[in-house]
């Protein structure tokens, strides 16, 4: 994906739970270059502070991972992912990750920071 906006959407899993914004599985590369995702831009660090605390979640992650061999990631932008279980930007599931020159930007997770592996 190359030069796209991508904004809060949602994906769910066989039990109807939140799985993530983006689910990517089963490709041999998968490349982001020049994009932008945001999240809710309703960041509250309190809040934010609050359902870590609470063990309360809106997403397992952001953007799903798996099974991919190579994940390259250059010069994107991500921001507002938060209330994550796991990897406030990205879960990656049986990939290698490699990113240079993107911006995070007011990304949390409980499990991972930004990336949860």
């Amino acid at each position: 994906m190359e030069d796209g906006t991508f904004t809060y959407n949602t994906s769910s899993d066989e039990e109807n739970q939140l799985i993530s914004v983006i689910y990517y599985t089963s490709l041999n590369t998968f490349t982001l270059t020049s994009n932008q995702f945001i999240g809710e831009e309703t960041y509250d660090e309190d809040d934010v502070w609050e359902s870590i605390e609470e063990g309360e979640f809106n997403h397992k992650t952001a953007i799903y991972i798996s099974s991919i061999a190579t994940v390259t990631s250059t010069e994107n932008t991500f921001s507002y992912f938060n209330y994550n279980e796991y990897g406030g930007v990205f879960f990656i599931d049986s990939a290698t990750f490699t990113d240079e020159g993107s911006t995070f930007l007011k990304n949390s997770a409980l499990n991972g920071g930004v990336i949860y592996c």
